[in-house]
């Protein structure tokens, strides 16, 4: 809901350190200067670290700096069961064929093969070249209000790939059309090209840009570039002109 957003996206991380610099807003460190090597093979990780963040979104009700509702009984049961069947058919099972080694092993392998998939999927589609990020102050301070439309800011904030691309389409599922499913997040995935051609006539319409990338590898192209440029220290390479700061921001 809050793409793009620091303070408010969780996948832009809390606080000024993190692993990687991915927005203008963030202090540079110079540890950074070569995130563009490094942060792509921590990817791999993303499983582990989406598993602590749901289990932890689900005891504090908070996901970064967003409340979440109180769940009702019937979901609790259904989180709860979904974790037990994710943990008989993981790890439990498979030890009647397998030894705890070989297992660890091979469930290892597994995990990073699938944070790579997703972490790419998503990262080429908000964290890139041509896309805008929005600031926020970061807690304790309050929160400030973006004066702007929001869809208008998702439409600067993601970027889609590989347009018309049946294979593209089902290897992510359908994210590789992004600005769509992020406009229209109940839609199936199915409809998303053909809504996608809608929204692309109305931003012709309307004088708003629709950001849309021939191909993957000119998406991860785009994010690779940008980490190599939020990577440099802006204090001292004044030619850099990294991702546009967006928005009209206003004190809460």
């Amino acid at each position: 809901m809050y793409t793009n957003v620091r303070g408010a996206d969780p996948d832009l991380g809390e606080g000024d350190v993190d692993f990687r610099r991915v927005s203008p807003a963030q202090e540079w460190r110079p540890i950074y200067k070569y995130q563009q090597f490094y942060a792509p093979m921590m990817y791999g990780f993303l499983p582990f670290k989406a598993r602590i963040m749901d289990a932890d979104t689900f005891i504090s009700r908070t996901n970064g700096r967003i409340r979440v509702l109180n769940p009702s009984l019937f979901y609790v049961i259904s989180y709860l069961m979904g974790k037990v069947c994710w943990t008989i058919v993981r790890l439990v099972l498979p030890l009647f064929s397998l030894s705890l080694g070989r297992l660890m092993i091979t469930f290892f392998i597994a995990e990073f093969l699938m944070g790579y998939y997703l972490a790419f999927v998503f990262q080429v589609s908000h964290v890139a070249t041509d896309l805008d990020f929005l600031a926020t102050p970061l807690p304790p301070a309050p929160a400030a209000k973006i004066d702007e439309d929001w869809a208008v800011s998702q439409l600067r904030t993601t970027q889609d790939y590989s347009h018309g691309s049946k294979i593209a389409t089902f290897m992510t599922g359908g994210l590789n059309y992004q600005v769509v499913h992020h406009l229209f997040p109940t839609i199936s995935q199915n409809f998303l090209p053909e809504v996608a051609a809608i929204v692309l006539q109305t931003c012709k319409e309307y004088g708003v840009e629709y950001h849309v990338l021939p191909h993957f590898l000119s998406a991860f192209s785009s994010h690779i570039d940008h980490l190599r440029i939020m990577g440099q220290d802006p204090n001292i390479d004044n030619t850099v002109t990294p991702t546009k700061m967006g928005g009209k921001i206003k004190a809460a």
